[in-house]
């Protein structure tokens, strides 16, 4: 097999009318689809996703981070709809499963506060608008004669400039943007490079499928604690709670947590807060009711829940807020406009000087975030659709990857950050999607989305974070089933990884702290490698590991009784890796089942090398080695 095989396409049908061709291409028979049900999962792709769209922008250009990046909003939407598009458009027409591809949340914000860094007088600097003396105007820097760094717009008493007497501060980034697209394209090149190969394949065989599917459950739990923030049930909390209901009290986290500020904004609060996070209506009781809501028609299995569930939310919203967007409601002032880029399309820059080393870290981390980021959703969701092998992989995997691969690639040439495949794509598969077309219609209602950003973009978050919530439960409970919680060995690094995830807003992380555990608990219990076996020590790790189970037999009630198992089998799995064959079992009114317990506390652990000690429902018979 060439290192290539993985790359061809299936050969072509005999039969080449344009429906004959349209099967061959995306099997939506095959899969036991349809064309409306992949059409209805195509838009709840979208709607489920869009809101990268709005926040990509707010990230990117520095407005959550207290300055300007230099990143027009404007071409950092623009950027983000095509990228997200055409990354969409290749994962249907070459993958052909029903994902959807966006910005990658943390990396943005990575972008922004750990690569770029602000810097009084930095590149592509800005004044602050603390006053109205050239607010948000450009601004630059010179070296005066004592060494002084001297805003040149606002200048000395001498020599005053345009903007002399402002109170604003000349902010601007320590590392320019331009370098920082530069390191996404060789990201996203780099990566493509892994999957042609079929190194992406090698490296995550290379990943314990217990991680992968802990993964899975992880990002289900993350992503509910996201619809959670959105819906505004859940907020920040001084500690050392850190996070906890929405009551009328609120504040500024400063540190560990303070009482700065007093908003006001409880659960039955229904405001717009334009200004700050997440700019937006904040109406939790309204984002509950459409959780409501749609719950009742995904438990009546109604097509089109999730859509109708986010429309329901969106037109109540617009209600609440009737006033046009300019006068600051959510009703939209037009519904199309023509965009276009200003500054970011092809501005990366290859001149690093001076930044070399930060640069080519921030390239690595964009790399491994994606990387790992990319797998585990595939994972996941490989995981919700029955195809996930043995080995942890789909089928057209590295094909797929491509998609991830060429969308941060072209991320990079216009102006955003990377672009990964979403775990809201699950919602898409809830209903109903098997196969690319859903992406394909997912793709064009991005493309649609540049011009129609003014309609989209006042679907708010309110209306698409309880979709969020349901969208978790599903990728929880479709994974947590095939993880084994009764060995301590598998199920530690299992809940390492799940609880990561959400406690710190990144996958990576919950897969790294989750193989550092794996190593961790399979190496001190001689399990990590099979020469380990033979290594002092492992007898008595045989002894001290076997254990009771927590099992209670209960003669009459759960065992020795018609539909129950025999007293027989209820001691065996009480004695738990400590039972040890000694002959029939006595009956439950013997005397002598002290000494039963006495003997099988002598012997050492029954079970067999590579499996845990701490599997309180194994048992085995035979002697103990």
């Amino acid at each position: 097999m060439g290192m290539f095989d993985h790359l061809k396409p299936p050969p072509l049908p005999e039969d080449r009318s344009f429906k004959s061709l349209f099967e061959w291409k995306f099997r939506i028979k095959e899969r036991g689809s349809s064309i409306t049900r992949e059409v209805r999962a195509g838009f709840i792709l979208f709607l489920v996703s869009v809101y990268s769209v709005l926040l990509n922008p707010v990230i990117l250009s520095g407005s959550a981070s207290g300055y300007n990046t230099g990143m027009p909003k404007t071409d950092v939407a623009l950027a983000t709809a095509i990228s997200s598009g055409a990354g969409t458009l290749t994962m249907g027409l070459v993958g052909n499963y029903p994902w959807v591809l966006g910005v990658q949340l943390g990396t943005n914000n990575y972008f922004v506060d750990s690569v770029l860094q602000q810097q009084v007088c930095g590149a592509n600097a800005f004044f602050t608008p603390a006053d109205e003396i050239c607010a948000n105007q450009p601004c630059s820097c010179s070296t005066g004669p004592d060494g002084q760094q001297i805003v040149d717009q606002i200048g000395t008493a001498e020599n005053p400039g345009p903007c002399y007497g402002t109170t604003n501060v000349c902010l601007g980034s320590k590392i320019p943007y331009q370098n920082a697209l530069a390191a996404t394209f060789l990201e996203g090149l780099v990566f493509f490079l892994i999957c042609i190969t079929g190194l992406r394949a090698v490296l995550l065989r290379r990943m314990p499928r217990s991680i992968l599917i802990a993964g899975a459950c992880g990002i289900g739990v993350f992503i509910m604690f996201v619809g959670w923030k959105g819906m505004g049930v859940v907020v920040a909390d001084k500690y050392p709670n850190l996070v906890r209901l929405n009551t009328e009290i609120q504040y500024t986290p400063s540190g560990w947590g303070s009482s700065e500020e007093q908003t006001g904004i409880g659960f039955n609060s229904c405001v717009m807060l334009l200004n700050l996070p997440p700019y937006g209506p904040v109406c939790p009781w309204l984002a509950v009711g459409g959780l409501v809501f749609t719950s009742i028609l995904m438990l009546w299995n109604i097509p089109a829940a999730f859509i109708a569930g986010t429309l329901f939310t969106t037109f109540i919203s617009w209600i609440r807020f009737p006033q046009k967007v300019s006068n600051g409601g959510l009703v939209p002032d037009k519904v199309a406009y023509a965009p276009h880029f200003t500054e970011t399309a092809g501005a990366l820059s290859f001149n690093w000087s001076g930044h070399v080393g930060t640069l080519i870290g921030a390239l690595v981390t964009f790399l491994y975030l994606d990387f790992i980021g990319s797998a585990i959703t595939f994972c996941s969701l490989g995981q919700m659709a029955g195809i996930l092998d043995e080995a942890g992989d789909i089928p057209r995997s590295n094909i797929a990857f491509i998609a991830d691969a060429l969308a941060s690639m072209l991320g990079g040439l216009l102006g955003t950050s990377a672009i990964t495949c979403y775990v809201e794509s699950a919602a898409g598969m809830r209903e109903g999607g098997r196969t690319g077309f859903a992406a394909v219609v997912c793709a064009v209602l991005f493309f649609l989305s540049s011009f129609l950003s003014p309609l989209f973009g006042q679907i708010p978050t309110i209306a698409t974070s309880p979709i969020l919530v349901l969208v978790g439960v599903l990728i929880f409970a479709s994974a947590v089933g095939d993880l084994n919680w009764e060995d301590y060995t598998e199920c530690i690094p299992a809940m390492v990884t799940i609880t990561i995830m959400p406690f710190t807003s990144n996958i990576a992380y919950g897969i790294i702290g989750g193989i550092a555990a794996y190593l961790v608990t399979k190496f001190f219990t001689y399990q990590l490698f099979s020469f380990q076996q033979s290594w002092p020590g492992v007898e008595y790790y045989k002894r001290w590991s076997a254990t009771y189970s927590m099992f209670m037999p209960y003669p009459g009630w759960n065992c020795d009784k018609e539909g129950k198992m025999s007293y027989e089998e209820a001691l065996r799995k009480a004695m738990g890796s400590k039972y040890i064959d000694a002959g029939p079992a006595p009956s439950p009114a013997a005397s002598s089942l002290p000494d039963k317990l006495d003997a099988t506390e002598k012997g050492s652990r029954t079970l067999p090398m590579g499996e845990s000690a701490h599997d309180g429902a194994a048992f085995m018979t035979g002697p103990a080695p």
